[in-house]
């Protein structure tokens, strides 16, 4: 298997890197700059390379500023991304394309992965073209997760933390629920996956569900960190894009394809927190 890996600075990149590497995979990390997706796709630097598998690990991912950078955000979601299958196609590579719960608009609650997809913004929308491009290529898994969190400024704990600590109270949303994912559980459960010979649609998220509200009240209380959380709704915030209300991602084929399964999320909550404690 020699992987090469589609960003490189993000935590998704970072975390299937680590795993990979752990692993003793031959791999490599284009960044944009290597790999210029958002404009006119240049695949050089991949065919010198020749790998066997691909993994997209870089996306927009901005929700409600897609809403207002359509453009940018289909470059990188879909354009990108049906070039680099088409592509992928020619060359008989096994192409991996993470993919998101908001390709699905939260009206049934639970999905199954051959559930269908009806996306209510317009960053679930790019995603979901971004799937029915990778689609084409016969040898592909298309991993939709949810709520995916890492360490950094630009995660939710990191921000649910540094906001704890400049006030004394703090409003978070409890009517959107979802399953807060670990990025390097879904790394691992990734990298393990895309070695075999499965391919198709799968769902990899954290069993258990919380809203954001209970993602932060557990979290605050792992830190020690005294505040007051309030509940409040999706509605008391001004914001661009919609979100489904409630979207969990269901995956019953883990034992079937030889795996166990997926952490709680809040048992990788604590060992993250554990693991940084700060």
């Amino acid at each position: 298997m020699r992987l090469a890996i589609i960003g490189k600075y993000g935590q998704l990149a970072q975390a299937a890197r680590a795993y990979s590497e752990y692993k003793n995979i031959d791999l490599v990390n284009f960044s944009r700059n290597d790999l210029p997706m958002e404009k006119h796709p240049c695949f050089d630097a991949l065919q010198s390379f020749g790998p066997t598998h691909v993994l997209v690990a870089s996306a927009y991912t901005l929700v409600d500023k897609a809403e207002s950078e359509k453009g940018l955000c289909l470059a990188l979601n879909t354009f990108s991304i049906g070039a680099l299958s088409s592509w992928c196609i020619r060359n008989n590579v096994k192409l991996v394309y993470p993919s998101t719960d908001y390709v699905f608009d939260g009206s049934i609650g639970e999905y199954r992965f051959s559930d269908k997809v009806n996306p209510i913004n317009f960053y679930g929308k790019s995603k979901m073209l971004g799937e029915v491009e990778v689609a084409r290529v016969p040898n592909s898994i298309i991993a939709r997760t949810s709520w995916l969190y890492g360490i950094g400024a630009n995660h939710f704990p990191e921000k649910i933390t540094q906001a704890a600590r400049r006030n004394k109270k703090l409003n978070i949303v409890d009517d959107q629920v979802g399953s807060p994912t670990y990025v390097f559980d879904f790394a691992q459960r990734l990298v393990d996956l895309m070695q075999g010979d499965f391919r198709g649609v799968v769902h990899i998220s954290s069993r258990g569900t919380a809203s954001w509200f209970d993602f932060a009240y557990k979290l605050l209380k792992l830190k020690s960190i005294d505040v007051q959380l309030n509940r409040i709704s999706t509605e008391n915030l001004v914001l661009a894009a919609k979100r489904p209300k409630r979207s969990i991602l269901l995956e019953e084929r883990w034992s079937d394809l030889g795996f166990g399964e997926m952490p709680h999320w809040k048992d990788s909550l604590r060992d993250l927190y554990l693991q940084y404690k700060h």
